[in-house]
């Protein structure tokens, strides 16, 4: 695949409010450390050389790189070189009409941003999901400083680009370059060279990126683009087998956390070719190598006959950022010198010189022992339907009251008939089947149960102190994996389920468009929920349950809710009963104990939800 391309600069210096960009940066420091490798023998050989572009490029490097280097002494002259670079760079593209072409924004400064981006499908307001490569320039400065800048726009690349498999990156700082790779597991550096001694590498660096195809430049093909918009490959089911997905704009869904290592987690609506109906979500998410797959479970689910729980259509491994370190020796992890005092201690040199080895300790509370292998991330796309409307924007009371009676049907069948346990119950997993999506008749859930991605099987072994799920909604047992031998259980799921029912009663809903969080008023008692250590959120959770502090939360339901006194309490008892003028936040694990939760929950929810429809 061929793309129009264009280098672009800009001074960024004057467009960042200085408060903001140390934010960011020290967030993108916690992100990086530990997973920064530097100095790395071969890296420029492994991506760069022996490649189809290479010996154009080396004929390029020849043609037009003089004695002394290219002009690196001032941004002018810098960008008059670059423009020679394209017109002899430009005959050597396939087809030529598609060659590559060079646009300068104004700049003020000796330090500039360098941006290889694709402009055939771009819009306004879309650079950074058209970028294919990044450098920095650094004439005269500190290293440190630009160094930040060049991992900045890195994370706004790999935000707009949710499925980007990995990206080539530059940093020239004062006539010394470094080659940069970034991908979802770290960050790869090569070893520092002097342009100036070696006059062509720059050169062919350069016209190395202006050649690469879009795979080479890890772009990745899973998300496609056509005359329609965006879309995936899938198989569905039907006369014609493959089908393209498109996608729609906004996303449900993305990880609030930007940052560059990490799952990179985007959710989008998806409608198969030719329809109108928004009937699919597609799920892009860069994994750990040794999750539980969702995916499979998913499947166990769908052999079981599990009801109210999402249907897996298509699961696909496109890659690992292992796939394009083969060969490479990596060295120690790193991370970035101290933030303090930065601006005095900021100086030219390269990445060893402003980075540190990970202590014994830091590397122990990483989860690496020394001289571990990097972690691998894997990227998966998983479709599943039917897509629907989060509790968040959902208007109607008894619609909420029938989403989380029927989510407790579908919870019960993957826990009893799927042998399956969800571990994440709260709003943003509960989903209410869009209209177009399904039938709509009595048999089909109201609400369906949406994210296994902590999900495990009930016969798999529980890792001792581990609490998962989302932290507002996690049971007091959960919040008590402290203890030794207190595996997560069915219980606690189901008390995470009242705990959604609180957060719905009392919050202000629905939610306003673009958002997808439930806010709690500032004076609420359930505030103290989410502050402190896990033990005390424990304590406050079990002080609230009391019937007599119970009532000043059940003072907070909105006035739609006013009338659900009598639910709440249905709920709250059998969770939390007295034994021996005590209460008991345990788990009953005998089949009539179980049974007994399951169906008044359920019983109670559907005659609330009734009663809310006659009202």
């Amino acid at each position: 695949m061929s793309f129009q391309e264009q280098f672009r600069i800009e001074d960024t210096n004057a467009a960042r409010d200085s408060h903001t960009i140390q934010s960011t940066v020290k967030d993108l420091l916690s992100d990086f450390d530990g997973h920064i490798y530097v100095d790395i023998e071969g890296l420029a050989a492994t991506f760069l050389e022996a490649r189809p572009w290479s010996g154009p490029a080396i004929a390029v490097a020849r043609e037009i790189t003089g004695p002394h280097g290219p002009a690196i002494g001032s941004c002018e002259a810098f960008a008059a070189w670059l423009e020679h670079l394209q017109t002899v760079t430009r005959p050597y593209n396939v087809p030529e009409e598609t060659a590559t072409h060079f646009t300068w924004l104004e700049t003020t400064s000796p330090n500039s941003s360098l941006i290889l981006s694709n402009c055939v499908h771009g819009k306004d307001g879309s650079r950074w999901s058209n970028v294919l490569a990044l450098g920095e320039m650094s004439i005269d400065g500190p290293y440190r400083t630009r160094f930040h800048n060049l991992c900045i726009h890195a994370n706004e690349v790999f935000t707009h680009q949710t499925a980007r498999e990995l990206l080539h990156g530059f940093y020239l700082c004062g006539g010394v370059l470094e080659i940069w790779v970034f991908d979802r597991a770290g960050i790869y550096g090569s070893k520092a060279v002097d342009v100036r001694k070696t006059p062509g590498l720059l050169t062919q660096t350069l016209a190395s990126y202006l050649l690469m195809d879009s795979a080479s430049l890890g772009v990745g093909d899973l998300i496609k683009h056509d005359h329609v918009g965006n879309y995936i490959e899938c198989e569905l089911d039907g006369p014609t087998g493959a089908s393209r997905l498109y996608l729609g704009e906004p996303t449900i869904f993305e990880r609030i956390s930007k940052t560059i290592v990490g799952d990179g987690l985007t959710c989008y609506r998806a409608k198969a070719q030719g329809s109108d109906y928004w009937k699919y979500a597609v799920k892009v998410k860069w994994s750990e190598s040794d999750d539980k797959s969702e995916a499979g479970l998913l499947k166990l689910a769908m052999e079981k006959r599990v009801w109210g729980v999402i249907r897996l259509i298509q699961h696909r491994i496109v890659c690992g950022t292992s796939d394009w370190r083969c060969g490479l020796i990596l060295g120690e992890p790193r991370k970035f010198s101290s933030w303090a005092g930065a601006a005095r201690q900021d100086s030219p040199g390269s990445a060893i010189d402003h980075t540190v080895e990970l202590s014994r300790n830091e590397e122990a509370h990483a989860g690496d022992a020394p001289h571990a292998t990097i972690d691998d991330r894997i990227l998966n796309c998983v479709v599943i339907t039917p897509l629907g409307e989060s509790l968040h924007h959902c208007k109607s009371v008894p619609g909420l009251l029938y989403a989380l009676r029927d989510a407790i049907k579908g919870h019960r069948s993957l826990y009893q008939d799927g042998g399956i346990l969800h571990r994440d119950i709260c709003p943003g997993n509960i989903i209410i089947p869009s209209r177009g999506a399904g039938s709509r008749d009595s048999h089909e859930a109201k609400g369906v149960l949406i994210d296994l991605d902590v999900a495990k099987l009930v016969t798999a072994p529980s890792r001792q102190f581990e609490s998962v799920g989302t932290p507002h909604f996690q049971a007091i047992g959960v919040l008590q994996a402290y203890l030794p031998d207190n595996p997560h259980t069915y219980w606690h799921d189901l008390e995470a389920f009242f705990y959604t029912f609180l957060f719905l009663a009392i919050c202000k809903r629905p939610v306003p468009a673009g958002e997808n969080q439930l806010q709690l008023p500032a004076t609420s008692a359930l505030q103290m929920w989410i502050q402190g250590r896990p033990v005390d959120k424990a304590n406050r959770k079990t002080k609230d349950m009391h019937a007599e502090n119970f009532r000043v939360i059940m003072a907070e339901f909105t006035p739609d809710f006013k009338g659900l006194f009598e639910l709440a309490e249905k709920l709250r008892c059998p969770l939390f009963p007295m034994r021996d003028g005590k209460l008991w936040t345990g788990t009953d694990h005998t089949t009539q104990g179980t049974a007994a939760l399951y169906d008044g929950m359920i019983e109670a929810f559907d005659m609330a939800a009734k009663f809310a429809c006659s009202l």
